[in-house]
């Protein structure tokens, strides 16, 4: 705490820090926990910057949430609308505490009178102030430049129901071609994802690749080429061989003493231990990395 702070409460501390974040002469970055007050400090610095003489239309705020710009947009409209209303002395005193000095004694004094008028602006403003969600943003964006884009003009954007009806539409599809084909590759495609992914539903799987398709289409278009050069595991693409060569690299008497110091451990160590002695004992490389898959790959 610098020697300011230093003279003042823990209370009087955070005000003074809230004040120097709401202050647009200059950019912030606010970090707090939920309810500490960062609404509240977006909604001091935009009272501000229109005290400070600039137009509701230049201004934009955007949130993350719908919920959050809804909030953001009614406490400025609140703020705004009771000094509108309010008596002289109280005005002052709600100017005295946003600035942290009276209004006549500021570098730039602000009449009350310049406050009582911008709730009528706000609300006058054809667009109204602007506190809309980034997606919000982005799409009002490319309605107005929709050619720049790449896309037609007078789009409309998915809602929530209509993009969910798409993707059952397009998932009973998927399914549909892999029960008329079972030997298809949509149908060993599946059959992969169910194997690989047991710990997740197909509705999940099929929702993160419909939010995903530049990741798949980079990776199709890469293929196994790149991937296989950072691991750094060679040409080879035969399972069998691929274990063979990686078995044939592990100490199995090294092997047999970790199995047997693990075996005399917790409950948990001793499965590791059976799994790796059962790993020894396997008819085939495949078969031994699969134990040792039960170990290290959770």
């Amino acid at each position: 705490m610098s020697d300011l702070g230093s003279n003042m409460t823990p209370l009087e501390w955070a005000t003074h820090m809230q004040r120097l974040a709401a202050d647009p002469a200059g950019t912030r970055l606010a970090a707090a926990n939920a309810g500490s007050g960062k609404t509240r400090v977006l909604v001091d610095r935009v009272s501000r910057i229109l005290l400070g003489g600039t137009a509701p239309e230049d201004i934009l705020c955007l949130t993350y949430t719908k919920a959050a710009a809804s909030e953001m947009q009614e406490r400025l409209f609140s703020k705004l609308g009771s000094w509108s209303v309010l008596e002289n002395e109280k005005l002052r005193g709600e100017i005295t505490e946003l600035f942290g000095h009276p209004p006549e004694l500021l570098s730039q004094p602000i009449a009350l009178e310049k406050a009582r008028e911008l709730f009528a602006k706000a609300l006058e403003t054809p667009e109204g102030l602007k506190v809309q969600t980034i997606h919000a943003f982005c799409e009002r964006i490319l309605s107005r430049f929709p050619i720049e884009a790449g896309i037609l003009p007078g789009f409309e954007p998915l809602d929530d129901v209509e993009m969910a009806e798409l993707r059952s539409e397009v998932e009973t599809q998927i399914l549909q071609e892999a029960m008329e084909t079972p030997e298809g590759e949509m149908a060993a495609a599946l059959r992969i994802l169910t194997r690989e992914r047991a710990d997740t539903s197909l509705d999940e799987l099929f929702k993160w690749m419909a939010f995903n398709p530049q990741k798949i289409a980079a990776w199709k278009t890469a293929g196994l080429g790149s991937l296989a050069e950072s691991l750094k595991i060679g040409e080879e693409r035969d399972p069998s061989n691929i274990a063979q060569n990686l078995w044939a690299r592990l100490d199995r008497t090294q092997m047999e003493t970790v199995a047997a110091h693990l075996k005399s451990g917790a409950p948990n160590d001793v499965k590791s231990g059976i799994a790796i002695e059962r790993a020894l004992e396997a008819p085939s490389a495949l078969a031994a990395l699969q134990f040792l898959r039960s170990i290290y790959f959770k």
